[in-house]
């Protein structure tokens, strides 16, 4: 792997700096075998659920060897959602992506525990030009699809090709899209007509002219190209694309058997028809109810609405030695079978826990209460290493602070619409109002940030489990050195930012504005609380009125830009950085708070950078200039961000946890047996 010109890298830094440098405090503004085994998936009739009103009260456990397994061969999980597709080009949801994660493989996989790092999967090893713009991946010898075709480089361009060529509405193609043919718009169709066909398949094939519909196939062909006879696959980008790697390790990138996929009717590989499986509804592609890879895992049977059963693949290509990653498993799966029951009631998930009918379920935080005399050990994700608890003969354990990709902000409104608008009371700094440029000061936004305490938001919003940052990019993806300081609470810096608002105006005046939150949305409810009481703590003069509204209006006044605060949560669906920043900066945030556009020239330079810069130590100097430019100017309050939290019998032996791919691994897990 080349590394970034120096002189380039420095001058890069050294321009970041510069536009840093502008945000000061005067300024207003991120391997033959048996066939594959068929699937039979069970229809069942729609059925009322009704929401659980409570945790039934728990019986004392039954006598038995607390710590060690009946049948150490067989896993069994209790989730809420399960799939929605099958396959790995239309998945999205948690339960599709948690199932293809055990049973199709891509080329590479995020490096436990060393953060922007891929471990190889299916590609034996990989390089870049230097220039970012193409990456030659070699392709690992001897591994076959678990009905014992052979993997090829024709494998790996169909599975990438067809993905692209699909391009459903909302689908996870994004960021495949954007590096390889440069189109922002998620759809495949973006240069025809000006995407006068994007997401209608039906008006594409009767309208389209051929001559442009070919061309975008052979657009998707020259950048996706196979070499079978030197046994690589090259990508070929439309611009450096940093998060590339990330993508290629992402369930959208898993390689389905070509000649497989086609005779169960998925695209017949041609450029001639491809536009015939173009912009599939949810369900409708063939590969949606059945799946087969060269993964650990096959799928035994599935019946929507009740569960699914993995079984180990007899066939899998990974020998005894030859880790997933370094001290990882290797050679046959130690769990024989993995059944996912699909509960959406969270009492009963608890039920099946406590009665140890499941191995594992994940339960909300109004469950959690019921099960602390459960918990005979707390254990950390990171090392395994557990410490008991007040009941050390209890028969469940848990791991918590769990990193979710969930990221969320409070947003300032910089420019609030005015006009008849209630929320800024007289629209003036006279004590009844504040006026539609109030959080267009520096100093206004500062104080704001210094009255939000973080570590009572966890707590009441959060119940607990939740992480407190300073970055937009989680811990886990960056080296911990390179993470700024956490600002915290102080009501003291709170009053001097407030003093020196507006040129004094503000603390001389006071002002009231109403924030407004959608009912049943705890966490903004939260927020706008801890605002209110601090504020309120400061100066008495300082009044900030909460307002619930329901869902409907809130988003009205949203839309309408007349919220003064507002907040945006996005789920980051790539583990590298800029998948985790971006969306701060972009689509509805960017048109609800409108920076100015100093400001936001800065920051989009720095996001363009992270984006481009495609070696190490480059985008950590760019991901810390941006991290300078929000901790200094303010554009929102950073929420904490929710973690997640899994209960489990304390007879699994082997667990294991990857927050850059937080899907369940089970090739990495095991059972304790009965002596």
């Amino acid at each position: 792997m080349r590394k970034r010109d120096q002189w380039g890298r420095a001058a890069l830094l050294f321009a970041l700096m510069l536009l840093a440098a502008c945000a000061t405090d005067s300024d207003p503004t991120a391997e033959v075998v048996e066939v594959t085994r068929l699937v039979t998936v069970t229809p069942v009739a729609n059925a009322e659920v009704t929401r659980p009103v409570g945790i039934n009260a728990t019986p004392t456990p039954a006598d038995r060897e607390p710590f060690s397994a009946t049948d150490a061969t067989s896993y069994r999980a209790a989730v809420e959602q399960e799939p929605l597709t099958l396959d790995p080009a239309m998945a999205g949801d948690a339960g599709s992506l948690d199932l293809i994660h055990n049973v199709i493989e891509p080329l590479l996989y995020p490096a436990p525990g060393e953060a922007g790092a891929f471990v190889p999967t299916l590609a034996a090893s990989w390089e870049r030009t230097e220039d970012g713009r193409s990456y030659s991946f070699m392709l690992r010898p001897n591994v076959t699809f678990s009905n014992g075709n052979e993997l090829t480089t024709g494998d790996v361009a169909y599975s990438i090709q067809r993905a692209l060529l699909l391009s459903p509405a909302g689908g996870p193609q994004d960021f495949l899209l954007e590096p390889l043919l440069g189109y922002r718009s998620g759809d495949v169709t973006e240069e025809v007509e000006n995407g006068a066909y994007a997401g209608d398949r039906e008006a594409l094939l009767a309208n389209a002219p051929a001559g442009a519909l070919l061309e975008v196939c052979e657009q998707v062909r020259a950048a996706v190209v196979a070499d079978e006879d030197a046994g690589t696959i090259t990508f070929n980008l439309a611009r450096p694309w940093a998060p590339f790697l990330a993508t290629l390790s992402r369930p959208v990138a898993g390689i389905v058997d070509k000649e497989w996929a086609i005779e169960q009717g998925a695209w017949d590989g041609s450029c001639e028809t491809w536009q015939n499986w173009y912009a599939p509804q949810e369900g409708e592609t063939t590969l949606a109810t059945t799946i087969l890879g060269t993964g650990p895992y096959v799928l035994d049977r599935w019946t929507p609405g009740e569960e699914y059963v993995l079984v180990a693949n007899e066939n899998y290509w990974r020998g005894a030695g030859n880790e997933m990653w370094e001290g990882g498993p290797s050679g046959n799966p130690a769990i024989d079978t993995v059944t996912v029951r699909y509960q959406p009631q969270p009492e009963q998930r608890w039920e099946m826990l406590r009665d140890g009918e499941v191995e594992t379920a994940a339960l909300p935080a109004a469950s959690r209460l019921a099960t602390d005399r459960w918990i005979g050990a707390r254990c950390d994700w990171r090392t395994q290493a557990c410490t008991a608890t007040d009941t050390p003969d209890a028969p469940l354990r848990t791991f918590a602070n769990l990193p979710r990709p969930v990221q969320s902000a409070l947003f300032f409104n910089f420019d609030i619409e005015g006009e008849e608008n209630a929320f800024i009371g007289s629209g003036r700094l006279d004590g009844n109002g504040i006026p539609p440029d109030f959080f267009n000061d520096v100093h206004v936004r500062r104080a704001f940030i210094h009255c939000f305490d973080t570590e009572r938001f966890v707590t009441e919003a959060l119940a607990g489990n939740g992480t407190v940052h300073g970055s937009l990019i989680p811990a886990f993806l960056r080296e911990r050195s390179s993470l700024p300081e956490i600002q915290t609470n102080s009501l003291e810096q709170c009053a001097d930012e407030l003093q020196r608002a507006h040129g004094g105006a503000v603390a001389a005046n006071g002002f009231r504005l109403q924030v407004p939150f959608a009912a049943g949305n705890l966490a903004q409810q939260v927020a706008a609380s801890i605002l209110q009481e601090n504020l309120q703590a400061v100066n008495p003069v300082y009044n900030l009125e909460i307002v619930g509204l329901s869902s409907s209006r809130y988003d009205q006044a949203l839309a309408e830009r007349r919220l003064p605060l507002a907040t945006f949560a996005w789920t980051p669906k790539l583990p590298d950085p800029h998948a985790w920043a971006a969306p701060a900066f972009a689509e509805e945030p960017a048109a609800f708070q409108r920076l100015p556009m100093t400001l936001g020239e800065q920051i989009g330079a720095a996001i363009a950078a992270g984006a481009a810069a495609t070696d190490d130590e480059g985008r950590a100097d760019v991901y810390a200039v941006l991290d300078q430019l929000v901790n200094e100017t303010v554009p929102f309050v950073l929420l904490p961000q929710p973690a997640g939290q899994i209960y489990q019998q304390r007879w699994v032996g082997k667990w294991f946890y990857n927050p850059a791919a937080p899907h369940p691994t089970y090739y990495a897990y095991s059972l304790q047996r009965e002596e």
